[in-house]
């Protein structure tokens, strides 16, 4: 795993039905060494033991994007300790409502029916708007099919165990950046908004014509904004006097 300045790495993680290829467009224009990671385990709490299980002792820069911000948001609750800063990419500190676990029984059963690409498929002006590009799609769909019916089947446990952690958002002292999509109907800008003002040390950027899926649709952009919290975050930690 490649290590910034300061031996903190970046540690990214994707969302249910996408791989860590999900952050390939943002790697290639970040500037800096970060890792993309699977998420695993049968429960929030298990799929970041297992992130924390995956990094080099110490602490380190965690960024998810949607599933991967709530597990994100639960290593914070964990092991705060382990994080430098923590960025939250279109995601949702909420447990899940009765509709949602209505909505990922009806994407289980596409995908056991259809197949993933065809789950994926159902959701994407969710995840990418009313007129996505098709290099969009087709990136989408090809994580799907990497994903499979087994790699779904996890993603979904880790929905189903989700936890209210806005109180674990309240108590994390360590910087806070939270990114919205302009256009984003699963996680809104109102939400994210909620979320910085919930942090103790919180800010908020909010990417310009975006859906759920920024990582994909406005990578230069997603790129600039972590670059920049990062090396932000970590000046100041290094000006800090030592104890």
């Amino acid at each position: 795993m490649g290590r910034l300045m300061g031996d903190a790495p970046v540690v990214l993680l994707p969302g249910m039905l996408c791989t860590p290829s999900l952050w390939d467009p943002v790697r290639r224009r970040l500037g800096m060494p970060a890792t993309a990671v699977h998420l695993q385990g049968s429960s929030v709490d298990h799929a970041a033991r297992a992130v924390l299980r995956n990094v080099e002792h110490g602490e380190f820069h965690l960024v998810g994007c949607s599933l991967g911000g709530i597990v994100a948001l639960a290593i914070a609750r964990l092991e705060p300790q382990r994080l430098r800063t923590l960025c939250l990419v279109g995601t949702n500190p909420n447990a899940p409502r009765p509709d949602q676990l209505v909505g990922w029984d009806t994407l289980e059963d596409i995908a056991t029916r259809r197949g993933c690409r065809a789950g994926a498929a159902s959701l994407m002006p969710s995840l990418l708007g009313d007129r996505p590009r098709q290099r969009h799609v087709a990136q989408v769909l090809a994580m799907a099919d990497e994903v499979g019916l087994t790699g779904l089947a996890t993603h979904l446990s880790i929905q189903r165990s989700r936890v209210d952690q806005w109180d674990s958002l309240r108590k994390f002292s360590q910087p806070v950046l939270c990114i919205a999509a302009e256009l984003d109907q699963l996680c809104p800008v109102e939400l994210h908004e909620q979320m910085a003002a919930a942090a103790p040390d919180a800010q908020l950027a909010v990417i310009p014509r975006s859906s759920h899926l920024s990582p994909i649709q406005a990578p230069s952009v997603l790129a600039r904004s972590i670059a920049a919290w990062v090396t932000a975050s970590q000046s100041t930690h290094e000006r800090l006097p030592s104890a």
